[in-house]
């Protein structure tokens, strides 16, 4: 039932007959007591603001309410401690990216219907997701016990909740050592720290998880031929390592051509 079906047709005024054969007496009273305008046409009124024009804000409220994510509770809370840090706005955009699921980790771009290995590049043992990516993955993991001696687990729950905790942690311990806004101060960067370990990986190839090695040719006078270096993704024993560098210095002279020579090996340094 709509209220223009409490009109009059073609006429702006109550249908009195229809509403006192459907209402009962109270509530007729107060239907019959809303007075109708006459002279003005009705117009668009965006509820959610105080004087009915919409805006993004208040769009963006209704929006997140509607995801669940708790916007009022525990999200209000968390963002303005996220933004009261005194970090770099780089920083505390990137965690706030994070925290709404924003995050270009493989698993996200997986859902944008990118054909791509969602396997963590870090640990090579679960899906990169948000949360594996700062937390639970093998490195990630190293990297949080160095700060604070703290190892998460297997968690299920989301990076938001995790932040949260974080910001509202009151851990006996922890007030011994720092104020809490340190800690928060930490936490944040150290989060930062890993995502950027993690695209260096990824875009330049520099990591914990890669071995370099370096290829030189020269002739009998000592004079340079040819040069050759090469970075490699992935977690190999130092000898593994070697023994793969070995073929793919054999491969390369034998690409090369050449007739005689010397071969003349040193140790592959690792990241």
């Amino acid at each position: 039932m709509t209220v223009s079906s409490l009109l009059v047709v073609g006429e702006n005024r109550w249908d009195e007959e229809v509403i006192y054969n459907m209402f009962e007496e109270r509530d007729v009273n107060l239907i019959l007591s809303i007075p109708l305008n006459q002279n003005e046409r009705d117009v668009w009124y965006w509820r959610r603001e105080r004087l009915g024009d919409y805006s993004i804000k208040s769009a963006y409220v209704l929006l997140q309410e509607q995801k669940n994510l708790s916007v009022v509770s525990t999200g209000d809370r968390c963002w303005k401690r996220l933004w009261a840090l005194k970090l770099p706005p780089k920083v505390t955009h990137l965690i706030w990216r994070a925290a709404m699921g924003c995050f270009p980790t493989k698993v996200q771009i997986q859902t944008k219907h990118v054909n791509i290995d969602a396997m963590c590049l870090q640990c090579q043992l679960e899906p990169e997701t948000i949360a594996h990516a700062q937390l639970t993955c093998s490195f990630a993991k190293e990297c949080w016990y160095k700060l604070r001696g703290i190892t998460y687990g297997g968690t299920q729950e989301s990076f938001l909740d995790w932040l949260s905790g974080t910001f509202d942690s009151r851990d006996t311990k922890q007030r011994q050592e720092a104020t809490m806004l340190c800690w928060s101060q930490e936490a944040t960067m150290l989060c930062w720290s890993l995502w950027k370990c993690r695209n260096e990986l990824v875009w330049n190839q520099r990591g914990s998880n890669c071995y370099n090695y370096s290829l030189v040719a020269r002739n009998s006078k000592g004079e340079l031929l040819h040069a050759k270096s090469r970075c490699r993704l992935g977690q190999a024993a130092p000898d593994s390592a070697e023994a793969m560098s070995v073929r793919e210095a054999l491969s390369w002279i034998k690409g090369q051509q050449y007739s005689t020579g010397t071969c003349c090996w040193r140790r592959i340094s690792s990241s």
